[in-house]
């Protein structure tokens, strides 16, 4: 019985934290920046179609697609800076017939572009981290209930964690963020259920 207690504590333990390395790492007091479960029409993510982006918000989702099969992205700007400690996190999924297609979370600073981060998926279970170069690559677990990825960033001190359905699966030191941008990437369309971004209270 001692033993089942202990599993269970466990649980909740890891249930609440996420580890690296049996390293807890987590924010501490924080606030809600953003949130948006895009219920109802948002004035904050671009909507429209400019011939080379379309963007709508329908049903709980935000519809975003490249017309022109191009890398692009729908970006705002946020009130995060380089002291910031924060997270950004989203539920995002991809057309059901273009499983080898990456699409994901793009954020940091976009002048000059090397300053972004691109951490992207496929529904292979296939993952790629981009900076100015490949950081990172490999596989990740697939969610078990619906096509619908989570995907995390989250920055405590220099180092940057990135979590895919609450999977660590690298990190890394953050360059310098001065016009904090961030928001979802594909070069194909996505429907992104939610978006929410908090910071640490200082």
């Amino acid at each position: 019985m001692k033993y089942y207690y202990l599993l269970i504590i466990a649980l909740m333990i890891g249930c609440n934290a996420k580890q690296t390395n049996n390293k807890q790492i987590s924010l501490g007091a924080t606030e809600l920046v953003y949130l948006n479960h895009f219920n109802a029409v948002d004035t904050f993510f671009w909507v429209g179609n400019d011939g080379e982006n379309y963007a709508e918000i329908d049903e709980g989702y935000y519809y975003y697609e490249s017309i022109d099969s191009i890398p692009r992205f729908n970006a705002p700007n946020f009130p995060i800076t380089n002291d910031d400690n924060f997270s950004v996190e989203i539920g995002i999924l991809s057309p059901s017939n273009e499983d080898s297609i990456f699409y994901g979370l793009m954020m940091g600073e976009f002048s000059p572009r090397n300053y972004t981060v691109d951490l992207l998926v496929n529904d292979l279970g296939q993952y790629t981290i981009f900076s100015e170069n490949l950081l990172s690559s490999g596989n990740y677990e697939m969610g078990l209930i619906s096509d619908l990825n989570k995907i995390e960033i989250l920055k405590k001190g220099i180092i940057t964690y990135f979590y895919i359905n609450d999977k660590l699966v690298f990190d890394y030191p953050l360059d310098s963020i001065n016009n904090f941008r961030c928001g979802p990437t594909t070069r194909s369309a996505i429907w992104m259920d939610y978006i929410k971004i908090e910071k640490e209270k200082r």
